[in-house]
């Protein structure tokens, strides 16, 4: 273009202006109040968290204009997300009339839905009934295999039932179909297996137990466990173990058995004891040195240690024992070494 285009251009461009100025004035003077802020341009967002089951317009763009409400699709699985590409999101702008363009930039839109698992008791609870009615015993222990269980919406509770249940009773190995459903999200099917294993109920420790511990209500607890750890000698029942004392250290859950608890120890070995002789229409009492630890009912020998004669004596209560009835007193004479004649411990 020549200098004189140049400057016939641009003339007639001023001429424009100024021609179309008074008028825009004028418009601009008679019509004060017709002036408002435009509307706001479509944006894209980055990250959406939804909590619904399905993806709506407004879920991908920022002022979407009279069909935001406008359904997608499906949303994803509670715990997961979807991400939607600048190609997929130009394509949707343009089918619902919004006024965006993903331009130079390569724009997504990631949409998170909130999710928590799923209580390892409840579908325990739900494959324990399926087990039943495929004939395992009344109560199993059941380990689940590692497959990943989908999430539920937070706070809620599903319904879970199992069907196609396929179970071996030597091996303990079961296979079956799981249907989750709740509020908020569409039934889920997955596929669940582990192995089950019979259980029975056994006296287990609630916290670390010492020896010497004399136990409590507070110190055991009867529960379920299965049956590769029963023993011959296992505890069955809480009354068998209260007031009995701890005999070797017991951890926390561990199952008890009755090598691990003893009558509690009331008059120790070498303890001052006092005596209670019974005689017709008359009773002594004297005091000895127990030669022998004993419990509630523990026959233990007690020795005088002025007289040096060892009596039997029964333990009935905390340093007391009343002497057997015809228990004729023996001399100690080298008779137990732990004493000399005296009664000193050496």
């Amino acid at each position: 273009m020549t200098s004189r285009s140049i400057r016939r251009a641009s003339f007639l461009l001023f001429i424009a202006m100024v021609a179309g100025a008074p008028a825009a004035i004028a418009q601009s003077a008679e019509q004060p109040s017709s002036i408002s802020a435009a509307p706001s341009a479509p944006s894209a967002r980055t990250l959406v968290l939804i909590d619904r089951p399905v993806v709506e317009l407004k879920d991908l763009f920022h002022h979407a204009g009279i069909n935001a409400d406008a359904v997608l699709g499906p949303a994803p699985l509670p715990g997961a997300r979807i991400v939607v590409g600048s190609r997929q999101l130009a394509a949707i702008a343009l089918r619902y009339g919004v006024a965006w363009f993903p331009g130079d930039s390569d724009q997504s839109v990631s949409i998170e839905r909130p999710g928590s698992p799923i209580g390892h008791d409840r579908i325990v609870a739900a494959v324990s009934r399926a087990l039943r009615q495929a004939g395992a015993a009344g109560h199993v222990a059941i380990n689940l295999e590692g497959e990943q269980l989908p999430m539920v919406p937070p706070n809620s509770r599903p319904d879970i039932s199992i069907d196609q249940m396929v179970f071996d009773r030597n091996t303990g190995a079961f296979r079956a179909i799981a249907h989750i459903a709740a509020p908020r999200m569409d039934t889920v099917t997955t596929t669940i297996g582990g192995v089950a294993k019979p259980e029975t109920q056994r006296v287990i420790a609630t916290h670390d137990l010492s020896r010497g511990d004399i136990l409590n209500d507070s110190d055991v607890r009867l529960t379920w466990v299965a049956q590769d750890d029963d023993r011959h000698d296992a505890i069955r029942t809480l009354s068998r173990v209260i007031g009995m004392q701890v005999s070797q250290s017991i951890l926390k859950g561990m199952p008890l058995s009755r090598r691990m608890i003893a009558d509690p120890i009331l008059v120790a070995r070498g303890a001052t004891v006092s005596l209670a002789v019974d005689m017709p229409g008359l009773e002594v009492t004297a005091q000895g040195v127990a030669l022998a630890a004993g419990g509630s009912g523990h026959v233990i020998p007690v020795i005088n240690p002025s007289s040096h004669e060892i009596v039997q004596a029964v333990v009935d209560g905390p340093d007391h024992a009343h002497v057997l009835p015809g228990s004729m007193p023996t001399r100690g004479d080298n008779a137990n070494p732990y004493y000399d004649l005296a009664g000193r411990q050496p």
